[in-house]
């Protein structure tokens, strides 16, 4: 429980600064704490807020009440003896009720404007092709204009004439997808999986507890960040400023990313006997 405040506190004083791309960064640790004994019951309380959250956006709340209640009942009557009993229970349900009653409200007076249409635009909901939708609508278009083979190297169209504008950062996929295609976004899918599993492998291998936590930290960053910048790309993630690790623009990312790898490689090396 401590591990999780550690997380929390930092995060909501870096939502205080408005970026809410780092304030994310820090939800990837949560992989690392579910390997090292975190109840799954808080994943299941995290996947859940996010359902929530987004179908009270988008339907009535009596419904997503509605809804909740039928699912609360059928999940108490198979899992009640995996919860923990009806207290639980009952207290989960207070807690998925009043979160979803306070949806609303915070969607509409705590969220910014921007942050708003990115839920907009993400779900579907937002059709301005030249304004807030300009980026994912033409990176889509981009990606699936590569094809199979894509277009060849610095021959894609709609990313040399600009029509992507961040197509060096948060948008660097959609370059893949129309000058590679179809067969170089998955090359470079399994590229970035294989290479977070060997992190993973490395990690698991580390004697000191220090040294195997600190692994698997990297490597969740690496993923959350794999993650969201190609669903930002292919329209399945808000745009929030997550950059490919080692692929997009800045020099700040890059030296961020290189320092971890550095740092994970030097407690490897030293026979996983530091921290002990």
């Amino acid at each position: 429980m401590w591990a999780i405040l550690f997380v929390i506190i930092p995060a909501a004083l870096i939502l205080l600064e408005d970026d809410t791309g780092t304030t994310l960064v820090f939800l990837s640790f949560f992989l690392a704490f579910f390997r090292f004994g975190l109840n799954w019951l808080f994943l299941i309380i995290g996947l859940l807020s996010v359902i929530i959250f987004f179908s009270a956006i988008l339907i009535p709340i009596y419904y997503v009440l509605i809804s909740l209640a039928i699912l609360g009942v059928i999940a108490f009557l198979f899992t009640k003896h995996l919860i923990g009993g009806w207290k639980i229970w009952l207290l989960m349900m207070v807690f998925f009720t009043g979160f979803a009653l306070s949806v609303k409200p915070i969607y509409d007076n705590v969220l910014k404007e921007h942050h708003r249409t990115r839920i907009m635009v993400l779900l579907g909901k937002e059709k301005d092709m030249k304004g807030s939708g300009w980026n994912v609508n033409n990176s889509k278009m981009a990606i699936g204009s590569g094809g199979i083979a894509g277009k060849g190297f610095l021959n894609g169209s709609l990313t040399k004439l600009k029509y992507v504008p961040k197509q060096h950062t948060d948008f660097i996929f959609s370059t893949v997808g129309e000058e590679w295609g179809f067969i170089g976004s998955t090359g470079l899918v399994l590229v970035y999986l294989a290479f977070i599993m060997r992190m993973i492998w490395v990690a698991e291998r580390q004697r000191s507890m220090f040294s195997k936590v600190y692994g698997y930290c990297v490597a969740c960053i690496f993923f959350f960040h794999f993650f969201m910048n190609i669903g930002t790309a292919i329209g399945l993630a808000p745009a929030v400023g997550i950059p490919l690790p080692l692929v997009s623009y800045g020099g700040s990312s890059l030296m961020g990313f290189t320092l971890m790898l550095f740092v994970f490689l030097k407690f490897d090396s030293q026979d996983m006997h530091i921290l002990r």
